[in-house]
């Protein structure tokens, strides 16, 4: 599937919830992809981090976001 993506140069999303899949499944997938977004939250509180992006460089730190009507947001 994520070959096919690449082959037509097309967007994939893959959502995994954790603790749903087998070790083995999510690190095989990590691998493959371009790009790891992970979510969080604390409370009512919301946060992202890129863990990877194949071709940038970015920073790993989890940072608090808030969704608007424009898009996502980062608190800083």
């Amino acid at each position: 599937m994520i070959a096919k993506g690449k082959q037509s140069n097309s967007v994939q999303f893959l959502i995994l919830e954790e603790g749903v899949h087998q070790e083995q499944t999510v690190n095989t997938l990590s691998y493959l992809a371009d790009g790891l977004i992970e979510f969080r939250m604390d409370g009512n509180k919301k946060f992202l981090r890129i863990s990877k992006m194949r071709g940038a460089t970015c920073k790993r730190d989890w940072m608090e976001f808030v969704l608007t009507k424009s898009g996502i947001e980062i608190k800083q």
